[in-house]
């Protein structure tokens, strides 16, 4: 992966893409090879310091696996960096301070709500993916340089994906590497710089986007070398 660019994940259902992922972030899964990030190799790899190093990972079925139903919006964007919104390093937590982030993550997100204090539940489909893209952006500045996506525009309308693909594009552009696996074939060739097929859980070699095209990209799914 290079700085600023965005490198998308393909493969058939069971290819390995989504998994290959996840690993990366989690560690699960992997049994051998090497993990190499900032030209460092990691003895281990697991979520907790994979954030400290600067990785996000924004996963799908954000309603399981990011959001909490019954927490507001503002609750949701806060649970990731909670320390930004305290008094000092007192631990004592500042509602003014919260609200104010909040706020300011709504707004460049153009998340739509009636305030930050409205129930997560109650959001489009398209703001509650904003607000699981936006608690990494609470209080971090440009603190990850490597952000991974899984399936980032699931079931959401085709303006929210507009605005989602325009905000991956943006935090690309300020330096962050981007990682996106979708099962959307559109969505990886209208984001991607790179794109790698998985095929039988391996990668295969990279499509470079003067190559890319739908055809092209069912071939590598298939394992058929164009």
């Amino acid at each position: 992966m290079r700085s600023g660019e965005i490198v998308g994940l393909i493969g058939l259902t069971g290819a390995g893409h989504f998994g290959f992922a996840r690993s990366i972030y989690t560690g699960e899964g992997v049994v051998r090879g090497e993990t190499r990030y900032k030209g460092q190799s990691l003895r281990s790899v697991n979520a907790r310091d994979m954030q400290k190093r600067g990785v996000a990972f924004i996963p799908d079925q954000r309603m399981e696996n990011a959001l909490v139903a019954d927490w507001d919006v503002r609750e949701n964007l806060a649970m990731v960096h909670p320390q930004h919104a305290t008094f000092g390093s007192t631990g004592v937590l500042s509602p003014r301070k919260e609200v104010h982030e909040a706020n300011e993550i709504m707004s460049l997100l153009n998340i739509k709500a009636h305030s930050s204090a409205q129930m997560i539940k109650d959001l489009s489909g398209g703001n509650k993916q904003k607000v699981s893209i936006g608690k990494w952006l609470y209080g971090a500045g440009e603190r990850y340089s490597l952000m991974i996506f899984i399936e980032p525009t699931e079931g959401v309308d085709i303006g929210a994906k507009r605005e989602i693909h325009g905000h991956l594009k943006r935090l690309a552009a300020q330096g962050a590497a981007i990682i996106v696996t979708s099962s959307d074939l559109m969505e990886i060739a209208d984001i991607s710089d790179r794109v790698i097929p998985f095929v039988g859980g391996r990668a295969h070699p990279i499509i470079e986007r003067a190559d890319f095209s739908e055809i092209r990209f069912i071939s590598a799914m298939a394992g058929v070398i164009q």
